[in-house]
């Protein structure tokens, strides 16, 4: 059975989280959220594609001061999303599958109105996989490291649970299709 390998950028960064957290100043937390997950799909002309989903986060993080945080996400869709294309003689579709598992480091701000903000910036290994539905089209996946981007607000609910809601975007590639993954999802985070 073949191990599962991480690309040495994303290897680096979560060593960089482990090593950024000191003891007294580290806050771990981790999260669950469900939301809406979006894929720019190719459609020709005729056929039916599913563009979107159901789509599910996991996260942990450190918050090392007011400020700064550094997380660890896995994304996908519940399910998978459909596509089709057409080179003029032939049509053929298949399922659209993606897996993202992203770093990022994390700035939170507040305005004057006391709305709790964080913007996010890191990278991401994602796995896009193309599964055919048509015969005589070959099935095809790709891994790749993608910069991540996010946005959100957060509300407190008490001193250690926390309402999310966030958006993240990145790109997944497979065949000679570069498009982009985003996910919108609200998560509950609980403080250790």
């Amino acid at each position: 059975m073949k191990a599962h390998r991480f690309s040495i950028p994303l290897r680096l960064a979560c060593l960089g989280i482990l090593l950024i957290s000191t003891p007294a100043l580290a806050q771990p937390y981790a999260g669950v959220g469900l939301g809406l997950a979006v894929q720019s799909v190719k459609c020709a002309a005729g056929s039916s594609c599913r563009d979107n989903d159901g789509g599910v986060k996991l996260l942990a993080g450190y918050q090392v001061d007011t400020a700064w945080s550094a997380e660890l996400a896995y994304m996908r869709p519940l399910r998978y999303f459909t596509t089709s294309d057409s080179n003029g003689a032939q049509t053929w579709g298949g399922r659209y599958d993606v897996k993202v598992v992203g770093v990022s480091t994390g700035y939170s701000f507040a305005t004057e109105n006391g709305q709790k903000w964080q913007a996010r910036l890191g990278l991401a290994q994602v796995r896009a996989s193309f599964a055919s539905t048509t015969a005589g089209v070959s099935n095809a996946s790709a891994n790749s490291v993608q910069p991540l981007i996010g946005f959100g607000t957060r509300k407190n609910l008490n001193s250690d649970l926390m309402v999310r809601l966030d958006v993240d975007v990145t790109r997944s590639k497979v065949l000679n299709s570069s498009d982009i993954f985003g996910l919108v999802s609200m998560s509950l985070q609980q403080r250790f």
